[in-house]
């Protein structure tokens, strides 16, 4: 499956009780330093979304690659291995604004 045709789909978790703007804040800065055209060992990984639920203590990552290793690269080069990753995943953002 894809994401909104951007490639294949991969949802990361990671389970955390400390779910403050300024924590979901600095997770979302690192894995967007860690991701882009050139993340990891050379390929391409993009982050499209992140959901925080704080009241389940956890912090969802959508993103596209060409494989669950490049995005394991990336998390880890931001010090965010995830708890869990699935591949596989269709996701399909509708638009926003006009």
């Amino acid at each position: 499956m894809c994401v909104s045709g951007l490639g294949p789909g991969y949802l990361a978790e990671w389970y955390r009780g400390d779910l403050t703007e300024e924590v979901v804040g600095a997770m979302v800065s690192a894995l967007t330093s860690a991701t882009g055209p050139t993340s990891g060992a050379g390929a391409a990984v993009r982050l499209v979304a992140v959901f925080a639920v704080p009241s389940d203590e956890v912090v969802y990552g959508l993103f596209t690659a060409a494989s669950v290793q490049a995005i394991t690269d990336a998390c880890g080069s931001a010090s965010m291995p995830p708890d869990r990753l699935t591949g596989d995943i269709g996701a399909w953002v509708a638009k926003v604004g006009p």
